[in-house]
């Protein structure tokens, strides 16, 4: 119900604003909803170890484009010797934060959205056999 309020809100902004009779507009949105539906249901088709590797892929990417970005900003400004030492240290520190930290705070952050994990045949095989044990001393 609250996404149907956010629809028309958006519609009588986008009305008032004359953004809704521009030409091809609902085929723009139609497009991206149909686009992000399309990433929704990859995203949840995949398995938690893929889900997992890609939001660590993202978090690197994320993290060290921030900071190629920042370095780019003041790099003329650096001296050389900062520039031949701390520049790589920077990219390095960076995608090590996100593979440390970023990474693991997001996929803690969203274990309630990715896929339950699957174990492995001989895990859960062992796994089946301990809960059998435990239901039979249980009964008796």
């Amino acid at each position: 119900m609250e996404n149907a309020d956010k629809d028309l809100d958006y519609r009588k902004i986008a009305d008032s604003r004359g953004l809704s009779k521009l030409p091809y507009s609902s085929y723009l949105n139609d497009t991206l909803d149909a686009w992000k539906k399309r990433l929704v249901d990859s995203f949840k088709g995949m398995s938690r170890k893929r889900q997992e590797r890609l939001i660590e892929k993202n978090a690197v990417v994320l993290s060290v484009g921030t900071t190629v970005t920042f370095l780019n900003l003041i790099y003329r400004a650096l001296p050389l010797l900062i520039r031949v030492f701390c520049i790589p240290a920077a990219v390095v520190g960076s995608y090590v934060f996100a593979k440390k930290c970023i990474a693991p705070f997001v996929i803690s952050e969203l274990k309630e959205h990715l896929n339950p994990e699957i174990l492995d045949e001989e895990e859960a095989d062992s796994l089946a056999t301990h809960e059998k044990a435990e239901s039979a001393k249980i009964q008796q």
